[in-house]
Order: C-alpha cells, then sequence, then structure tokens
C-alpha cells in the first residue's frame, strides 16, 4: 500500500492514502476470520518511500521488495496495490475523462473502483477482474483486458503507484483504485478528509479484493 505520487504535505490524506492502508489492515482481518483453503502463501505487505524524491527510485519500498522476491528466485502469481479506495460521487459527470479517447471506457459517474494494469498482463488482469465484478454490488472498471481498446493516454496513468515495480521483474501486477487525481477533487489537498470517504463502498471493494 502507498501514498500517490506528488509530494502530499501536511494534510489529512483520507483517501490519499489512509483508505488503502485501512483497505489493508481489514483484508488482513478478514482472512484470519476466513481461514481460506489456499494453495499458495499471500503477503501483505505496506510500502515507504513512495512519493518524490523517491518515485521512481530504486529507493522504493516496493522496489526493494519487488526486487528481493525477483533475486531469490520466488514465483509470484500476481500483486495487488491498493491505491485510494474511497472517494465516490453519483453526481453526472463526477469522473473526469483525461483524453477523449476513454469515453466509453471509463464511466462519466464515480460511482465506481477500477481494477487497472497493463495489457502485457492481461490473462492475470481478466481473472482477478472477473472475480472481483461477479455479484458486485459496486461497479466494477477493468483496464488493460484482453482484446479491451488501450487508448495511449494510459500508459503513463496505469503505472502511476508501487504496483508498477512489480512489473520490471516480470510479474503481474495490479492497482485498485478510485482514479486518484483524475476523480478526486482533494487530493493532496488539506480537504482530503475522512468525511469525503464513502465506508459504504470502501467496504465492498475490499470484500471483493478479499
Amino acid at each position: 500500500v502507498s501514498q500517490s505520487r506528488y509530494p502530499a504535505g501536511d494534510q489529512p490524506g483520507a483517501d490519499d492514502n489512509a483508505s488503502a492502508v485501512a483497505g489493508l489492515l481489514e483484508t488482513a482481518r478478514l482472512l484470519a476470520e476466513l481461514k481460506p483453503d489456499l494453495a499458495y502463501d499471500i503477503e501483505l505487505v505496506g510500502y515507504c518511500l513512495e512519493e518524490p524524491p523517491f518515485y521512481g527510485s530504486r529507493q522504493m519500498g516496493s522496489y526493494v521488495h519487488a526486487k528481493s522476491l525477483h533475486d531469490a528466485g520466488i514465483p509470484l502469481k500476481g500483486m495487488i496495490c491498493y491505491e485510494m479506495i474511497g472517494y465516490y460521487s453519483e453526481k453526472r459527470g463526477s469522473q473526469p475523462l483525461p483524453d477523449p479517447s476513454l469515453k466509453g471506457l471509463v464511466p462519466t459517474v464515480a460511482n465506481f473502483i477500477g481494477v487497472i494494469g497493463r495489457p502485457e498482463n492481461g490473462e492475470f488482469n481478466e481473472a482477478f477482474y472477473q472475480a472481483m465484478a461477479k455479484d458486485s454490488e459496486i461497479e466494477v472498471v477493468g483496464i488493460g483486458l484482453p482484446g479491451q481498446n488501450f487508448p495511449a493516454v494510459l500508459s503513463g496513468l496505469v503505472g502511476m503507484s508501487d504496483h508498477s515495480n512489480y512489473w520490471k521483474f516480470g510479474y503481474p501486477a495490479l492497482m485498485i483504485n478510485d482514479t486518484a487525481f483524475v476523480r478526486n477533487p482533494h487530493y493532496h489537498q488539506v480537504t482530503d478528509s475522512i468525511d469525503t470517504l464513502d465506508f459504504d463502498r470502501m467496504t465492498q471493494t475490499v470484500k471483493l479484493v478479499s
């Protein structure tokens, strides 16, 4: 779990990125409670140094972790990154589109959660997206799915968090995201407070991921 890309400053950070930290902790609680019978291990990891001046460097906590797995020859089915999961709206036009080419791919109402990756990991992306979207109470939007139109504008946006460091070592990785600064007007502002969060949809999102 990380903070977002730009210097956050002295602000509450409720969506960016306390929402994701809360999601990670709730995932841990659910796994302990449900005790799923799994054929593989799950690591729950919190990262430091995601903000500049460390962003994009080998000092990022996620880079150090991904490299440690790679160097040790540890196989990884995939990495899931919680990255801002708390801000939603039902207002018409509340989901801006950073480029016209996204029309039809991304809804214009900010009431969904994104499962966001790159096309190279399409099979992994599709499997996780389908698992989340099945019987979901919240709309789940997948980016980077097989056969999906993938506008060039997304190439940079889909990698703007800790999950991209796992790509560097050949591991599939996805970001679970409310579209961050594209949607949330409180991003890196003193107004990013707890009263702007939608706990019902946060809860649904974490249950779907878990």
